[in-house]
Protein backbone atom coordinates (compact mmCIF):
# COMPACT_ATOMS: atom_id res chain seq x y z
CA UNK A 1 0.00 0.00 0.00
CA UNK A 2 0.95 3.83 -1.09
CA UNK A 3 0.25 6.67 1.16
CA UNK A 4 0.86 8.98 -0.99
CA UNK A 5 -2.68 9.68 -2.23
CA UNK A 6 -3.49 9.37 1.53
CA UNK A 7 -1.16 12.63 2.13
CA UNK A 8 -2.19 14.38 -0.96
CA UNK A 9 -4.72 17.16 -0.27
CA UNK A 10 -7.54 15.21 -1.83
CA UNK A 11 -6.64 11.83 -0.19
CA UNK A 12 -6.97 13.98 2.86
CA UNK A 13 -10.33 15.87 1.92
CA UNK A 14 -11.71 11.89 0.95
CA UNK A 15 -10.99 10.42 4.20
CA UNK A 16 -12.66 13.53 6.07
CA UNK A 17 -15.93 13.04 3.70
CA UNK A 18 -15.82 9.79 4.71
CA UNK A 19 -16.05 10.59 8.33
CA UNK A 20 -19.46 12.04 7.78
CA UNK A 21 -21.01 8.57 7.19
CA UNK A 22 -21.43 5.63 9.77
CA UNK A 23 -21.76 2.90 7.03
CA UNK A 24 -18.88 2.66 5.26
CA UNK A 25 -20.89 0.64 2.68
CA UNK A 26 -23.04 4.30 2.09
CA UNK A 27 -19.44 6.06 2.42
CA UNK A 28 -18.46 4.55 -1.04
CA UNK A 29 -20.93 4.70 -2.72
CA UNK A 30 -21.19 8.51 -1.98
CA UNK A 31 -17.43 8.70 -2.32
CA UNK A 32 -17.38 7.22 -5.95
CA UNK A 33 -19.89 10.04 -7.14
CA UNK A 34 -17.85 12.97 -5.20
CA UNK A 35 -14.21 11.52 -5.85
CA UNK A 36 -14.32 10.39 -9.38
CA UNK A 37 -10.79 10.40 -9.80
CA UNK A 38 -9.90 8.13 -7.56
CA UNK A 39 -9.39 4.61 -7.83
CA UNK A 40 -11.30 1.58 -5.80
CA UNK A 41 -8.60 1.26 -4.02
CA UNK A 42 -7.67 4.61 -2.59
CA UNK A 43 -11.79 5.03 -2.00
CA UNK A 44 -11.26 2.14 0.49
CA UNK A 45 -8.32 3.36 2.07
CA UNK A 46 -9.94 7.08 2.67
CA UNK A 47 -12.95 4.89 4.43
CA UNK A 48 -10.14 2.76 6.14
CA UNK A 49 -8.77 5.80 7.68
CA UNK A 50 -11.59 7.75 8.22
CA UNK A 51 -12.98 4.57 10.57
CA UNK A 52 -9.80 4.63 12.53
CA UNK A 53 -9.99 7.63 12.90
CA UNK A 54 -13.27 8.04 14.13
CA UNK A 55 -12.46 4.98 16.78
CA UNK A 56 -9.29 7.06 18.03
CA UNK A 57 -11.05 10.20 18.78
CA UNK A 58 -13.67 8.48 20.87
CA UNK A 59 -11.36 6.58 22.90
CA UNK A 60 -9.05 9.29 23.01
CA UNK A 61 -11.36 11.69 23.18
CA UNK A 62 -9.29 14.07 20.77
CA UNK A 63 -9.54 15.41 17.36
CA UNK A 64 -7.35 12.63 15.29
CA UNK A 65 -7.27 14.28 11.97
CA UNK A 66 -3.67 14.78 11.99
CA UNK A 67 -3.02 11.08 12.00
CA UNK A 68 -2.72 8.33 9.54
CA UNK A 69 -3.46 4.81 11.02
CA UNK A 70 -3.14 1.10 11.35
CA UNK A 71 -6.17 -1.07 13.33
CA UNK A 72 -2.64 -2.78 15.08
CA UNK A 73 -0.99 0.77 15.59
CA UNK A 74 -3.85 1.87 17.40
CA UNK A 75 -4.66 -0.85 19.47
CA UNK A 76 -1.44 -0.80 21.02
CA UNK A 77 -0.82 3.09 20.66
CA UNK A 78 -0.08 5.14 24.02
CA UNK A 79 -2.53 7.29 25.23
CA UNK A 80 -1.71 11.40 25.04
CA UNK A 81 -1.36 11.78 28.70
CA UNK A 82 0.57 8.54 29.65
CA UNK A 83 3.05 9.66 26.44
CA UNK A 84 3.25 13.34 28.07
CA UNK A 85 4.23 12.45 31.20
CA UNK A 86 6.45 9.70 30.04
CA UNK A 87 8.33 12.83 28.41
CA UNK A 88 8.30 15.17 31.28
CA UNK A 89 9.66 12.16 33.29
CA UNK A 90 12.67 11.74 30.51
CA UNK A 91 13.12 15.39 31.07
CA UNK A 92 13.52 15.32 34.77
CA UNK A 93 15.92 11.82 35.03
CA UNK A 94 17.89 12.66 31.95
CA UNK A 95 18.00 16.05 31.01
CA UNK A 96 16.38 18.54 28.54
CA UNK A 97 19.60 17.87 26.46
CA UNK A 98 19.13 13.41 26.16
CA UNK A 99 18.95 11.95 22.95
CA UNK A 100 16.29 9.71 22.46
CA UNK A 101 16.20 6.68 20.40
CA UNK A 102 12.55 5.54 20.03
CA UNK A 103 13.66 1.71 19.10
CA UNK A 104 10.08 0.41 17.96
CA UNK A 105 7.98 3.65 17.02
CA UNK A 106 5.02 2.15 15.31
CA UNK A 107 2.67 5.06 14.19
CA UNK A 108 4.77 7.49 16.44
CA UNK A 109 2.52 8.64 19.09
CA UNK A 110 5.29 8.50 21.82
CA UNK A 111 8.02 10.33 19.59
CA UNK A 112 5.76 12.92 18.84
CA UNK A 113 4.94 13.38 22.50
CA UNK A 114 8.89 13.52 23.26
CA UNK A 115 9.34 16.26 20.21
CA UNK A 116 6.72 17.98 21.76
CA UNK A 117 8.72 18.39 25.31
CA UNK A 118 11.49 19.31 23.56
CA UNK A 119 13.14 16.43 23.33
CA UNK A 120 15.92 15.15 20.48
CA UNK A 121 13.91 11.48 18.57
CA UNK A 122 15.36 8.87 16.38
CA UNK A 123 12.69 6.98 15.73
CA UNK A 124 12.88 3.25 14.25
CA UNK A 125 9.80 0.87 12.59
CA UNK A 126 11.27 -2.61 10.78
CA UNK A 127 7.58 -2.31 8.65
CA UNK A 128 7.92 -0.11 5.75
CA UNK A 129 4.00 1.01 5.18
CA UNK A 130 3.76 1.68 9.41
CA UNK A 131 7.56 4.23 8.94
CA UNK A 132 5.72 5.76 6.35
CA UNK A 133 2.76 6.48 8.36
CA UNK A 134 4.99 7.34 11.14
CA UNK A 135 6.79 9.91 8.93
CA UNK A 136 3.47 11.32 8.00
CA UNK A 137 1.93 11.76 12.15
CA UNK A 138 5.45 13.18 12.89
CA UNK A 139 6.36 15.51 9.77
CA UNK A 140 5.88 18.76 11.92
CA UNK A 141 8.86 17.52 14.57
CA UNK A 142 12.22 16.84 14.39
CA UNK A 143 12.08 13.40 14.37
CA UNK A 144 13.44 11.43 11.70
CA UNK A 145 11.83 7.72 11.15
CA UNK A 146 14.14 5.29 10.23
CA UNK A 147 12.93 1.96 8.28
CA UNK A 148 15.14 -0.62 9.87
CA UNK A 149 15.14 -4.13 12.09
CA UNK A 150 15.32 -2.75 15.62
CA UNK A 151 17.41 -6.01 16.67
CA UNK A 152 20.54 -4.71 14.30
CA UNK A 153 20.03 -1.23 15.08
CA UNK A 154 22.95 1.08 15.95
CA UNK A 155 22.10 2.04 19.37
CA UNK A 156 25.36 4.51 20.04
CA UNK A 157 25.28 7.98 20.18
CA UNK A 158 22.55 7.49 22.67
CA UNK A 159 21.83 8.26 25.86
CA UNK A 160 18.45 6.38 26.51
CA UNK A 161 16.88 3.89 24.16
CA UNK A 162 12.58 3.52 24.57
CA UNK A 163 11.20 0.41 23.51
CA UNK A 164 7.48 -0.72 22.92
CA UNK A 165 7.66 -3.85 21.96
CA UNK A 166 4.47 -5.65 19.79
CA UNK A 167 2.90 -7.70 22.29
CA UNK A 168 -0.12 -8.78 19.41
CA UNK A 169 0.13 -11.66 17.00
CA UNK A 170 -0.50 -9.91 13.76
CA UNK A 171 -1.26 -13.37 12.38
CA UNK A 172 -3.52 -14.16 14.62
CA UNK A 173 -7.48 -13.97 13.90
CA UNK A 174 -8.64 -10.77 14.90
CA UNK A 175 -11.48 -9.98 17.24
CA UNK A 176 -14.95 -8.49 16.86
CA UNK A 177 -13.30 -5.22 17.74
CA UNK A 178 -10.25 -5.83 15.32
CA UNK A 179 -8.07 -6.29 17.79
CA UNK A 180 -5.43 -9.11 16.98
CA UNK A 181 -4.48 -11.93 20.33
CA UNK A 182 -2.11 -10.55 23.03
CA UNK A 183 0.97 -12.26 23.53
CA UNK A 184 1.62 -12.77 27.21
CA UNK A 185 5.65 -14.21 27.13
CA UNK A 186 7.82 -11.43 27.12
CA UNK A 187 10.27 -14.02 25.56
CA UNK A 188 7.76 -13.77 22.34
CA UNK A 189 7.67 -10.07 21.76
CA UNK A 190 8.74 -8.69 19.11
CA UNK A 191 11.95 -7.40 19.98
CA UNK A 192 11.63 -10.38 22.63
CA UNK A 193 12.33 -9.35 26.48
CA UNK A 194 15.47 -11.06 26.00
CA UNK A 195 17.03 -9.08 23.23
CA UNK A 196 15.80 -5.72 25.80
CA UNK A 197 17.85 -7.20 28.32
CA UNK A 198 20.78 -7.11 26.30
CA UNK A 199 20.91 -3.68 24.66
CA UNK A 200 20.27 -2.67 28.87
CA UNK A 201 23.95 -3.81 29.50
CA UNK A 202 25.01 -1.36 27.53
CA UNK A 203 22.57 1.80 27.74
CA UNK A 204 19.82 2.84 29.84
CA UNK A 205 15.90 1.25 28.46
CA UNK A 206 12.83 2.44 29.10
CA UNK A 207 10.25 -0.52 28.06
CA UNK A 208 6.64 -0.43 27.59
CA UNK A 209 5.53 -3.60 28.80
CA UNK A 210 2.24 -5.57 29.75
CA UNK A 211 0.74 -4.49 33.22
CA UNK A 212 0.46 -7.85 34.39
CA UNK A 213 4.17 -8.96 33.38
CA UNK A 214 5.78 -11.49 35.74
CA UNK A 215 7.93 -10.12 38.27
CA UNK A 216 10.80 -12.34 37.78
CA UNK A 217 11.31 -10.61 34.16
CA UNK A 218 11.52 -7.73 35.85
CA UNK A 219 13.08 -8.18 39.20
CA UNK A 220 15.54 -5.46 39.39
CA UNK A 221 14.35 -3.27 36.75
CA UNK A 222 12.66 -0.21 38.67
CA UNK A 223 9.04 -0.24 37.77
CA UNK A 224 5.81 2.18 36.98
CA UNK A 225 2.02 1.27 37.11
CA UNK A 226 0.38 3.75 34.96
CA UNK A 227 -3.23 4.75 35.16
CA UNK A 228 -5.07 7.18 32.92
CA UNK A 229 -8.74 8.15 34.19
CA UNK A 230 -9.05 5.82 36.20
CA UNK A 231 -7.68 3.40 34.09
CA UNK A 232 -4.76 0.69 34.41
CA UNK A 233 -3.16 1.24 30.95
CA UNK A 234 -0.09 0.20 31.12
CA UNK A 235 3.25 -0.54 32.70
CA UNK A 236 7.16 1.11 31.90
CA UNK A 237 10.42 0.02 33.28
CA UNK A 238 13.53 1.11 33.69
CA UNK A 239 16.84 -0.68 33.72
CA UNK A 240 19.90 -0.09 36.21
CA UNK A 241 17.44 0.18 38.64
CA UNK A 242 16.73 -1.44 42.48
CA UNK A 243 13.74 -3.02 42.01
CA UNK A 244 11.62 -0.07 43.05
CA UNK A 245 7.69 -0.11 42.28
CA UNK A 246 5.63 2.56 41.96
CA UNK A 247 2.18 3.79 40.44
CA UNK A 248 1.54 6.82 38.85
CA UNK A 249 -2.47 7.98 38.48
CA UNK A 250 -3.06 10.48 36.17
CA UNK A 251 -6.75 12.26 35.59
CA UNK A 252 -8.23 15.66 33.87
CA UNK A 253 -4.18 17.14 34.53
CA UNK A 254 -3.85 16.24 38.12
CA UNK A 255 -1.16 13.71 39.14
CA UNK A 256 -0.16 11.41 41.83
CA UNK A 257 2.27 9.36 42.91
CA UNK A 258 2.31 5.69 45.31
CA UNK A 259 5.48 3.78 46.18
CA UNK A 260 5.39 0.35 48.15
CA UNK A 261 5.09 1.35 51.55
CA UNK A 262 5.33 -1.33 53.51
CA UNK A 263 2.25 -3.89 55.38
CA UNK A 264 -1.03 -2.71 55.67
CA UNK A 265 -2.75 -3.56 58.64
CA UNK A 266 -5.94 -5.90 59.19
CA UNK A 267 -9.42 -4.73 59.49
CA UNK A 268 -12.14 -6.74 57.94
CA UNK A 269 -15.14 -4.69 59.59
CA UNK A 270 -14.60 -1.05 59.02
CA UNK A 271 -17.83 0.84 57.84
CA UNK A 272 -16.39 2.09 54.48
CA UNK A 273 -14.83 -0.53 51.82
CA UNK A 274 -11.90 0.91 49.61
CA UNK A 275 -11.35 -0.52 46.35
CA UNK A 276 -7.65 1.25 45.07
CA UNK A 277 -6.81 1.86 42.19
CA UNK A 278 -5.23 -1.79 39.93
CA UNK A 279 -2.38 0.85 38.93
CA UNK A 280 -2.14 1.16 42.95
CA UNK A 281 -2.30 -2.56 43.98
CA UNK A 282 0.00 -3.58 41.40
CA UNK A 283 2.60 -1.86 42.46
CA UNK A 284 2.23 -2.99 46.22
CA UNK A 285 1.74 0.54 47.30
CA UNK A 286 -1.79 -0.42 49.22
CA UNK A 287 -0.16 0.25 52.66
CA UNK A 288 -0.26 4.11 51.71
CA UNK A 289 -4.02 4.20 51.15
CA UNK A 290 -4.75 2.30 53.95
CA UNK A 291 -2.59 4.47 56.40
CA UNK A 292 -4.25 7.37 54.77
CA UNK A 293 -7.75 6.41 55.83
CA UNK A 294 -6.77 4.35 59.26
CA UNK A 295 -7.94 1.90 57.69
CA UNK A 296 -6.98 -1.95 56.84
CA UNK A 297 -7.17 -4.67 54.92
CA UNK A 298 -10.28 -7.52 54.90
CA UNK A 299 -7.64 -10.02 54.56
CA UNK A 300 -4.01 -10.61 54.29
CA UNK A 301 -4.24 -11.58 50.29
CA UNK A 302 -7.18 -9.76 49.15
CA UNK A 303 -6.23 -5.68 48.81
CA UNK A 304 -9.48 -4.47 49.95
CA UNK A 305 -9.86 -2.00 52.57
CA UNK A 306 -12.11 -1.06 54.98
CA UNK A 307 -12.28 2.45 57.44
CA UNK A 308 -14.34 3.80 60.16
CA UNK A 309 -12.91 7.36 58.90
CA UNK A 310 -15.58 9.19 57.47
CA UNK A 311 -13.86 12.57 57.72
CA UNK A 312 -10.58 11.32 56.29
CA UNK A 313 -12.41 9.47 53.22
CA UNK A 314 -14.66 12.25 52.38
CA UNK A 315 -11.74 13.94 51.99
CA UNK A 316 -10.09 11.03 49.78
CA UNK A 317 -13.32 11.04 47.53
CA UNK A 318 -12.29 15.26 46.41
CA UNK A 319 -8.91 14.16 45.57
CA UNK A 320 -8.14 13.69 42.26
CA UNK A 321 -6.54 11.58 40.51
CA UNK A 322 -9.02 9.45 42.44
CA UNK A 323 -7.09 6.36 44.42
CA UNK A 324 -9.71 4.05 45.38
CA UNK A 325 -13.18 3.28 44.55
CA UNK A 326 -15.18 3.98 47.97
CA UNK A 327 -18.14 2.02 49.43
CA UNK A 328 -20.61 2.21 52.27
CA UNK A 329 -20.99 -1.35 53.75
CA UNK A 330 -24.95 -1.72 54.36
CA UNK A 331 -24.41 -5.83 55.99
CA UNK A 332 -22.04 -8.41 55.82
CA UNK A 333 -22.80 -12.10 54.97
CA UNK A 334 -21.98 -15.20 53.29
CA UNK A 335 -20.84 -15.40 49.61
CA UNK A 336 -23.74 -17.52 49.10
CA UNK A 337 -26.37 -16.87 47.01
CA UNK A 338 -29.77 -17.31 49.25
CA UNK A 339 -27.50 -15.48 51.93
CA UNK A 340 -27.05 -12.64 49.83
CA UNK A 341 -30.69 -12.99 48.57
CA UNK A 342 -31.91 -12.82 52.05
CA UNK A 343 -29.38 -9.54 53.19
CA UNK A 344 -30.89 -7.71 50.07
CA UNK A 345 -34.31 -8.36 50.02
CA UNK A 346 -35.43 -5.07 51.75
CA UNK A 347 -33.10 -3.03 50.33
CA UNK A 348 -34.12 -0.91 47.10
CA UNK A 349 -31.93 -1.02 44.26
CA UNK A 350 -32.73 0.06 40.67
CA UNK A 351 -29.49 -2.60 39.45
CA UNK A 352 -27.23 -4.96 40.93
CA UNK A 353 -23.35 -4.89 40.79
CA UNK A 354 -21.33 -7.73 41.78
CA UNK A 355 -17.53 -7.30 41.91
CA UNK A 356 -14.90 -10.17 43.12
CA UNK A 357 -11.34 -10.51 44.29
CA UNK A 358 -10.03 -13.79 45.01
CA UNK A 359 -13.23 -15.92 44.09
CA UNK A 360 -13.87 -17.43 40.40
CA UNK A 361 -17.65 -17.19 40.33
CA UNK A 362 -20.58 -17.06 37.60
CA UNK A 363 -21.51 -13.73 38.12
CA UNK A 364 -24.83 -13.62 35.49
CA UNK A 365 -25.85 -16.67 37.46
CA UNK A 366 -25.08 -15.56 40.99
CA UNK A 367 -27.13 -12.07 39.68
CA UNK A 368 -30.21 -14.06 38.59
CA UNK A 369 -30.27 -16.29 42.00
CA UNK A 370 -30.41 -13.01 44.25
CA UNK A 371 -31.46 -10.39 42.67
CA UNK A 372 -34.44 -8.92 43.99
CA UNK A 373 -37.20 -6.76 42.36
CA UNK A 374 -35.42 -3.79 40.63
CA UNK A 375 -36.58 -0.36 41.35
CA UNK A 376 -35.77 2.88 38.69
CA UNK A 377 -35.68 5.19 41.55
CA UNK A 378 -33.69 3.57 43.87
CA UNK A 379 -29.83 3.83 43.66
CA UNK A 380 -27.36 0.97 42.35
CA UNK A 381 -26.27 -1.56 45.05
CA UNK A 382 -23.05 -3.32 44.73
CA UNK A 383 -21.91 -7.04 46.31
CA UNK A 384 -18.55 -7.43 46.84
CA UNK A 385 -17.95 -10.89 47.58
CA UNK A 386 -14.02 -12.36 48.59
CA UNK A 387 -12.20 -14.84 49.29
CA UNK A 388 -11.59 -15.28 53.49
CA UNK A 389 -9.86 -17.63 55.16
CA UNK A 390 -13.31 -18.37 57.53
CA UNK A 391 -15.26 -18.83 54.33
CA UNK A 392 -16.10 -16.64 51.46
CA UNK A 393 -17.84 -13.49 52.40
CA UNK A 394 -19.98 -11.05 50.97
CA UNK A 395 -20.44 -7.03 51.55
CA UNK A 396 -23.49 -5.46 50.39
CA UNK A 397 -22.94 -2.19 49.61
CA UNK A 398 -23.90 1.31 48.12
CA UNK A 399 -20.85 3.48 45.92
CA UNK A 400 -19.57 6.61 47.14
CA UNK A 401 -16.97 7.50 44.24
CA UNK A 402 -16.29 5.88 41.41
CA UNK A 403 -17.64 4.11 38.70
Amino acid sequence: MEITWLTSELGQSAIKFAQKFVDPLEANSKMRKEFTEASPAEISQAITQSVLRNKLSIRWDMDTSDFLLTEDGINQATRPAVAKWRAKMIIEKFGQSAKVLDLTCGLGFDALAMAQAGLSVHAIERDQLVADLARYNLRETTVTVETADSTTADISGFDLVFVDPMRRDPESARKIDGSTQRIFNPENWSPSWGFINSIAVHKQVLCKVAPGIEDKYISDWDTTWISDQGDLVEAMTQSNGSGLRTAVLLQDGALATFADSGTAALKADGEYLLVPNSAITRAGAIAAISNAVGGGLVNQHIGWITSDEAKLIEQMGKDLPRSADVYQILDRTKAEPKSIAQAIREIPASAITITTRGIQIDVEKMRKQISPKLLRSAPELVVALYRDDSGNKALICRRLTGQ
